[in-house]
C-alpha cells in the first residue's frame, strides 16, 4: 500500500492546511474498479471515440450523416466558456506541488481570466495510449457544465507532459474553512450539503463517479458556491501513473471510503460517492471526518471494511439530518440512496430558527 501525496501537498500549499491523505490500494488479482453504477447503466463516463485533441488545438466531435448536428443550448452565465482553439496562456506562481506534478496559476491572455494549470510529467514508457485516453476523457469533461462542479477548460500535451486546465476557484476548500472557522452550524451544513448533492447528481446523471468526495475536494467561491473538484479524470491519471506496475488501482481517502470501495467489490459505483458525502457532512458538522481518532490508514480501512456499524453521527444533529445520514450509510450500495433521491430529503428543505446559529455544541 502506498500513499499519494498530490492531494495533501496541493492543499497544504494552496489552502494552507493539511488534509487526510489519499491512498492507493493495489492488488493484481482483483479487477479494476468500475466507473459506472452497477445495474444502472453502461459502465464508463461518456462515449469518447469521436473526440480528438491536437496538442494546442481542441476539436469538437465529428459530425456524420447518422449523427446530425444538435442545436446548442445557450450557455448559462455562471459557466466559464471553454478554452479557445488556440491557447494563449501565461503561467504565474506555483500554487501546489505533489507526486504527480505541479499546479500553476495561469492567465488567459485572450480573456483575462485566471485558470488552474495542473502539469503532469510522465516518466514511464509505453503510456501513449493511456495519455491519449486521458486527453479524450478531459475533452468530454469540458462539455460538462454545472454551477456546482469545477469546469474543465481543456488540456495541452507536449511530449511526456500533460497540462490540464480548470476553472480557478479563489475561495479555498471546505477543509480550509473548517480549519479557519471550526465546525459549521447545521443550517450552513444544509446549505453546503445541498450544493454538493446537486453537483453529485449532475455527475452521476452523466455516469461519472467522483471517487474522492471529501472536504478538501469541495471548493467554495467568495459568494458561497460549492464546486466539486478533481472528479473523473483522476482515474485515468492514476491508471497512467501505475501503468508500469501491471496491477489494478483503487484511490480514495480512507476516512471517507465506502466499504465496497475498500473491498474492491464489483458494485463499486456512483452510490459509493454517497457514503463519502455522508462522511463529509459529518466533518462539516463536527470539524472532523468519521474515525478521525484512527490515525493509521490501514487501521482505518480495516475498521470500515470489517465493521457492520455506520459511522457515528453527532448527538446534536437534528432528526432530519440523522435520517439523511442514515440513507447515506446503508452498507449495501444497491440499497443506498441516490443523489437524486437525497435532493428530495426533508433535511435539505427544513427551515431553521435563529437559535441554531448560536447553539453551544456539546457532544459528550
Amino acid at each position: 500500500m502506498a500513499q499519494t501525496g498530490f492531494d495533501n501537498d496541493f492543499n497544504k500549499m494552496f489552502f494552507g492546511t493539511p488534509t487526510y491523505p489519499s491512498v492507493v490500494i493495489t492488488d493484481p488479482d482483483l479487477p479494476p474498479p468500475a466507473i459506472g453504477m452497477n445495474g444502472e447503466g453502461e459502465d464508463g463516463i461518456l462515449e469518447a471515440s469521436q473526440y480528438n485533441v491536437d496538442h494546442l488545438r481542441v476539436s469538437q466531435p465529428h459530425q456524420t450523416k447518422s449523427q446530425p448536428k444538435k442545436q446548442q443550448a445557450p450557455q448559462p452565465q455562471h459557466v466559464p466558456a471553454p478554452l479557445q482553439d488556440q491557447l494563449y496562456l501565461k503561467r504565474g506562481d506555483v500554487i501546489g506541488r505533489g507526486s504527480f506534478g505541479t499546479v500553476y496559476r495561469c492567465l488567459d491572455l485572450k480573456t483575462g481570466r485566471m485558470l488552474a494549470d495542473k502539469e503532469f510529467v510522465f516518466e514511464s514508457t509505453g503510456v501513449e495510449q493511456q495519455i491519449a485516453a486521458t486527453e479524450r476523457e478531459i475533452l468530454i469533461m469540458q462539455q460538462l457544465q454545472h454551477p456546482n462542479i469545477v469546469q474543465y477548460m481543456g488540456c495541452q500535451r507536449s511530449g511526456n507532459i500533460l497540462d490540464i486546465f480548470q476553472e480557478f476557484v479563489t475561495g479555498g476548500s471546505l477543509s480550509k474553512l473548517l480549519a479557519t472557522f471550526g465546525e459549521f452550524p447545521e443550517p450552513l451544513v444544509q446549505v453546503y450539503t445541498k450544493q454538493i448533492t446537486e453537483g453529485l447528481a449532475y455527475l452521476h446523471d452523466h455516469k461519472i463517479v467522483h471517487r474522492d468526495i471529501k472536504s478538501a475536494n469541495c471548493l467554495v467561491t467568495g459568494e458561497g458556491i460549492v464546486k466539486l473538484a478533481d472528479f473523473g479524470c483522476s482515474k485515468s491519471i492514476e491508471t497512467i501513473m501505475s501503468y508500469g506496475q501491471g496491477c489494478a488501482t483503487l484511490c480514495g481517502t480512507p476516512h471517507y471510503m465506502a466499504p465496497e470501495v475498500i473491498r474492491q467489490q464489483r458494485n463499486v459505483g456512483r452510490r459509493s460517492d454517497i457514503w463519502s458525502l455522508g462522511c463529509t457532512v459529518i466533518e462539516m458538522l463536527s470539524g472532523k471526518p468519521p474515525y478521525a481518532e484512527i490515525k493509521n490508514a490501514t487501521a482505518c480501512i480495516f475498521k470500515i471494511a470489517s465493521s457492520n456499524e455506520s459511522p457515528p453521527v453527532p448527538k446534536y444533529a437534528s432528526p432530519e439530518l440523522k435520517d439523511f445520514l442514515g440513507m447515506c450509510f446503508v452498507r449495501d450500495p444497491i440499497k443506498r440512496a441516490t443523489a437524486r433521491e437525497l435532493l428530495n430529503h426533508p433535511f435539505l428543505s427544513r427551515e431553521y430558527s435563529e437559535e441554531w446559529y448560536t447553539m453551544d455544541i456539546d457532544d459528550e
